[in-house]
């Protein structure tokens, strides 16, 4: 009965950690989305999409930062918390780098319209951004 309780209590002082991994998730397939939009020119889909995916990556940051004011590790305590600050660290920073050609992608689609997948240089772009974006997933 106490592991019971006691993984209980785990998961909910790891609850911040759930939610990344959720929001992560639903990006995935947001991507996944935003590219079957693409290909077929659905204008209000893609925009949809691509803002949801850009606000899910900045809510993803605003709460991995908020996980790390909370977070009963230290940087300098121990050689696992220094490997956790460095790990978690370095997938916000892709994370951040997603979200940023994300945002030029959208953009860029709002501002020139660029829709079909007729334009080669087009499809190269949007394929390389969503595949950055599941390379992040993954990482």
């Amino acid at each position: 009965m106490s592991g019971t309780i006691a993984r209980c209590g785990v998961l909910g002082n790891n609850s911040l950690t759930l939610l990344n991994t959720d929001l992560l998730f639903a990006t995935g397939l947001l991507v996944g989305i935003a590219l079957i939009h693409h290909t077929a020119g659905g204008k209000i889909a893609i925009h949809s999409a691509l803002s949801l995916l850009t606000i899910c990556g900045l809510a993803f940051l605003v709460v991995q930062c908020d996980e790390y004011q909370h977070l009963y590790w230290s940087l300098f305590g121990s050689g696992l918390g220094c490997l956790f600050f460095v790990v978690t660290g370095l997938h916000g920073a892709h994370v951040a780098i997603g979200v940023c050609l994300l945002a030029v992608y959208w953009l860029t689609l709002f501002w020139y319209s660029l829709f079909g997948a007729d334009d080669f240089c087009t499809v190269c772009g949007v394929l390389g951004v969503m595949m950055y974006w599941h390379f992040v997933d993954l990482v």
